[in-house]
């Protein structure tokens, strides 16, 4: 599953800066380049992460931050807040509003790359190249998902929160990839078998 990041700024030469450390990461860019834009991207795309300036046109870094910490749809997505303010109070302002990291310009792009990667790592898991339950089948690479044979399309926020629910539950079933119908049977056999016979299973003499 390729992780697409969300980088929002009012100064594009910031913006190709952080599209290229994005890259060099191999994961998929979204620009935005105002804060209302910046909701409708994050809206729209369901990034992995967001990288969000604090001083932009149309609503401000904060105001967007609330607005998806509010949201249904990008309320679990990490923040990494980037700004030019060196105040304690837009830091924690920031943090308290959900910003979940905040760096000060200038910053080295390695140090982007670094925090960057931390919080992705801390909000999804390592998944398989592919996930079996049942009658369900998710090819994590191409973020494809078929039930029953018949292809099911999902949006790229809707498949990774399906992807790592269903990564935990095997986990937890300490299956790995053994569909949990075979373990239902098994243990209904199980007990059919452990189970005294009824009178009317006795053969009559």
């Amino acid at each position: 599953m390729k992780r697409r990041v969300l980088v929002a700024d009012d100064e594009s030469d910031m913006v190709e800066l952080l599209a290229f450390v994005c890259n060099n990461e191999g994961w998929e860019v979204v620009k935005a380049y105002d804060g209302e834009a910046a909701i409708q991207a994050a809206l729209t795309h369901e990034p992995d992460l967001i990288l969000l300036d604090l001083v932009m046109p149309k609503l401000d870094g904060i105001a967007v931050c609330e607005f998806l910490r509010r949201h249904h749809t990008t309320a679990h997505i990490p923040i990494l807040m980037l700004t030019g303010c060196h105040s304690n109070e837009a830091h924690t302002l920031g943090t308290g509003l959900g910003a979940s990291e905040y760096i000060t310009k200038p910053f080295s792009p390695r140090q982007v790359a670094q925090r960057a990667r931390q919080l992705i790592a801390e909000t999804t898991p390592v998944l398989p190249p592919e996930l079996r339950v049942n009658r369900l089948v998710m090819d994590v690479g191409l973020e494809m998902v078929h039930l029953n044979g018949s292809l099911i399309t999902l949006s790229h926020g809707e498949f990774r929160a399906l992807a790592i629910a269903t990564e935990t539950l095997l986990r937890k079933a300490g299956s790995g990839q053994v569909p949990l119908e075979s373990n239902e049977k098994e243990a209904a056999r199980k007990q059919t078998k452990g189970a005294p016979a009824s009178p009317t299973d006795k053969s009559v003499t």
